[in-house]
């Protein structure tokens, strides 16, 4: 990322996606994704429950990085595609 100043892409994020992430669509998707996960949790001896952990913590980290480099890779091409008009 050349001219972006990365310091304030996490304060963009929030910016830009803070009325999606307290809507209440997305709250109620959260609590029942949660729900589910704790509930097939609950099924697993406690040596599988912390293997589930490090599993759904490596998923959610492989989605957030994507995510991320989503965002940054649109803000760049946004702004490339804004010099060349």
């Amino acid at each position: 990322m050349n001219d972006i100043d990365v310091n304030h892409l996490q304060d963009s994020i929030e910016d830009i996606m803070g009325d999606y992430v307290e809507s209440p669509e997305y709250n109620k998707r959260i609590q029942e994704v949660n729900k589910m996960y704790y509930d097939f949790r609950s099924t697993l001896f406690p040596a599988k429950q912390s293997i589930f952990d490090q599993l759904f913590s490596e998923m959610q980290a492989i989605n957030d990085d994507f995510a991320m480099q989503a965002f940054k890779r649109g803000i760049t091409y946004g702004k490339s595609e804004s010099y060349e008009r």
